[in-house]
């Protein structure tokens, strides 16, 4: 019985086996399938991008003006603010060491206590730390300390007449001056002139064939005089820091002049009034510190930063940029500059294509800006690299319009650094 059984089932089983499913099921069951290998096909072939996408502010390429950090130091107080109109020669910041700045700041503030208790009669029991690194402040500190040491032992002080920097020197310096003065001018004469002949050339360049062997000889020439005009804009920069430098001291030896004077001036008045005045002079040369540290301005222009602005007491290194200036009229080529945290920088490298989209320009109906990168900073400043971004020398969109540019236009940048298929992303974690 229980083998008949079995044999009945069987035959079921069979029967059942060779029955065709209804029509329903069969086309439910090949759609799932084709489904199923759709989904295959996607995650093998098509691409998953990995962006990189940050905040990017366009500025003129070609009359940009970086302004260099000449020391490692810090920024002690800023002189200009973002979108700022300066003139050449303009204080922006008052830079040096963080440890020194802190320094100044205390002895500026015991200065003003000092004077306080000269006015009060309690100036003899007054004491100043004797170590305080102050840099090239430090000796007229020192010599500060004999004269308020000499007055709390005596109640008298003997004025001190200093006489360093000469009016022959401040000729001398003056002289060498105008020769920078005139050297710069006739380099941006000279740039100027380099500047006409390319447009000639990308004239032609808009003309020839792609590929052909006339546009790849007017790309070199083009290459060949963009790298005559860089040379020709480092120059100018190296006279225009030789220049500051003169400035400094020529201010610096009328500081001198000016303090010997008013020291002969003082020497008759009385042991208080000499107190004061030592006080006086030793904020004199704090000023004259600050002067000596102070980054002036290299050209016209409009203060701005492609991140945000250095914060005061934070160390930058030589050579970084503190500010950069923008024309206060646009040029025709420009370029975009965007942060990326330090963590990313190894994402992305030169000729990597970026998408722009301008804030108050809506994609929709204005499209985007492509432009490629073109150098990435090799010294982080804020934990951030800045790169640099060549764009298009009209703004033209991908929608075929022109954007007109503006000082401080920023929007945001979106940059393809990885197109592998999903597949083979879970592949490369496997495996």
């Amino acid at each position: 019985m229980p083998t008949l059984s079995r044999d009945m089932m069987s035959q079921e089983m069979q029967e059942v086996m060779q029955t065709l499913p209804a029509a329903p099921v069969r086309w439910g069951a090949i759609l799932v399938l084709l489904a199923l290998v759709g989904t295959l096909i996607v995650a093998v072939r098509m691409p998953l991008p990995d962006k990189v996408v940050q905040k990017i502010q366009l500025i003129s390429d070609s009359d940009m003006v970086p302004v260099w950090a000449p020391l490692d130091g810090a920024p002690g107080i800023w002189k200009v603010e973002a979108g700022q109109e300066v003139l050449k020669g303009d204080p922006l910041v008052i830079m040096a060491p963080e440890d020194i700045w802190a320094n100044v700041q205390l002895l500026e503030s015991q200065l003003d206590n000092y004077k306080r208790k000269i006015s009060e009669g309690a100036a003899k029991n007054y004491t100043f730390p004797n170590a305080l690194d102050l840099g090239n402040l430090t000796p007229d500190y020192q010599q500060f300390l004999v004269q308020i040491r000499e007055y709390s032992e005596t109640g008298t002080i003997r004025p001190t007449i200093v006489t360093s920097g000469s009016r022959s020197e401040i000729q001398d310096l003056e002289e060498a001056l105008k020769r920078d003065k005139a050297a710069i001018d006739t380099l941006v004469k000279l740039q100027l002139l380099r500047e006409k002949e390319m447009k000639p050339l990308q004239e032609q360049l808009a003309y020839s064939a792609a590929g052909s062997s006339e546009e790849a000889l007017i790309n070199r020439q083009l290459q060949g005089k963009r790298q005559v005009i860089e040379d020709i804009k480092n120059k100018i920069i190296t006279y225009r820091s030789q220049e500051e430098e003169k400035i400094r001291l020529i201010r610096s030896h009328r500081n001198n002049i000016q303090e010997a004077n008013l020291q002969a001036a003082g020497a008759k008045v009385s042991s208080i009034g000499l107190v004061e005045g030592a006080v006086d002079v030793m904020r004199s040369r704090i000023n004259r510190w600050k002067s000596e540290n102070t980054i002036l301005s290299p050209d016209n222009g409009q203060v701005y930063w492609p991140g945000k602005k250095p914060a005061i007491g934070k160390k930058l290194p030589q050579n970084s940029a503190l500010l950069y200036l923008a024309p206060v009229n646009s040029s025709e080529r420009f370029e975009g500059q965007m942060s990326l945290p330090v963590h990313m920088a190894g994402k992305v490298d030169t000729g990597q294509a970026v998408i722009i989209r301008l804030a108050g320009y809506d994609v929709w109906k204005y499209g985007t800006i492509e432009g490629k990168i073109a150098s990435k900073s090799l010294v982080p400043q804020n934990d951030s690299i800045v790169l640099q971004i060549t764009l298009p020398e009209t703004l033209e969109t991908t929608k075929g319009k022109v954007i007109q540019f503006e000082l401080q236009m920023k929007g945001v940048g979106e940059i393809i650094v990885d197109e592998t298929p999903l597949f083979r992303r879970l592949l490369g974690r496997l495996f």
